[in-house]
């Protein structure tokens, strides 16, 4: 778990990004400024007249961990059976002919069950079936392969709505009441994404990704929106660093993105562990991570 060794890691290699980026755009702020809004058009469709989004379908499965802070009783791992549909667009960046960009904007449906994972339990393990839905907005970059082929690092950011529910488990009292809390009730959370998008063909893509995501207790709004606007202040400021790099090696571009992205949405989780709303005083979520392969058709 993190501590404030590791908390203050973190603050240094933020603050070390401001202070990179403000040089960057003292010295050439108009062009820094044009290439973020020139993302944001592409990103978001505005202003473009021929622009092309393709029905993407995407079809996951996978293995999940379920942790509640301090709980007795353990869960048992469930599997997952996720589905996507929403559109996605790519072009290519710089001055590679060979570097790709793409953009995913999807709603989800997901089933995460024991029942799934058919697992040996004992009595005192946790059981349970959770229905999740939402929204996913997930940027990535990679290499294109061949005239069809391609290699793409990407990172989502996700909205979740979702539905636990406790399935016939001997549970002490303490943990019963806690996990009451989260029981046939549907309740906010949010999560973040990465991984890699094998590209067989225009139709056909390969993933292979890590999810990490918290579900609250109860949705403290002004707490949330304090702890959201750092992690989009953050991204949004590697972003720009990033942007920076890219101009002088375009190549390395894909995983300076996957690291930093993921590296940083990644720390953020584990402190989030403890307190859902962190750096806030706030009661501990109900945590899933989950490893997932799935495959993508793209009309």
């Amino acid at each position: 778990m993190f501590n404030k060794k590791n908390f203050l890691i973190i603050v240094f290699l933020v603050s070390s990004v401001v202070v990179l980026h403000a040089q960057d755009e003292g010295e050439d702020s108009t062009s820094i400024n044009h290439n973020h809004w020139e993302n944001f058009k592409w990103e978001m469709g505005l202003f473009e007249k021929n622009k092309h989004k393709s029905p993407t379908i995407s079809f996951d499965y996978g293995f999940s961990r379920i942790r509640l802070k301090d709980l007795k009783n353990q869960f048992v791992d469930p599997n997952l059976l996720e589905l996507k549909l929403g559109y996605a667009s790519e072009k290519t960046v710089y001055t590679l002919p060979n570097l790709i960009k793409q953009h995913f904007t999807y709603v989800y449906l997901n089933n995460t069950s024991t029942d799934l994972a058919k697992a040996t339990t004992q009595n005192t393990d946790i059981k349970s079936s959770t229905w999740r839905f939402g929204f996913g907005f997930s940027n990535g970059y990679g290499y294109r392969i061949g005239s069809k082929g391609g290699f793409i690092f990407y990172y989502t950011y996700s909205l979740d709505w979702s539905r636990f529910h406790l399935l016939d488990s001997v549970i002490n009292p303490v943990d019963r009441q806690r996990l009451d809390l989260f029981n046939d009730a549907f309740r906010f959370g949010t999560g973040f994404e990465g991984g890699a998008r094998i590209k067989i063909t225009p139709l056909l893509t390969i993933d292979a990704g890590y999810q990490k995501s918290i579900v609250f207790q109860r949705h403290l709004f002004w707490k949330w929106a304090g702890s959201s606007i750092i992690e989009v202040v953050a991204q949004g400021l590697l972003d720009g660093f990033i942007d920076n790099i890219s101009d002088s090696s375009p190549a390395a571009t894909p995983f300076i993105f996957f690291i930093l992205k993921n590296g940083l949405a990644y720390g953020i989780y584990q402190l989030r562990f403890d307190k859902m709303n962190w750096p806030f005083n706030s009661e501990p979520p109900l945590t899933f991570r989950q490893y997932k392969l799935g495959v993508t058709l793209e009309f």
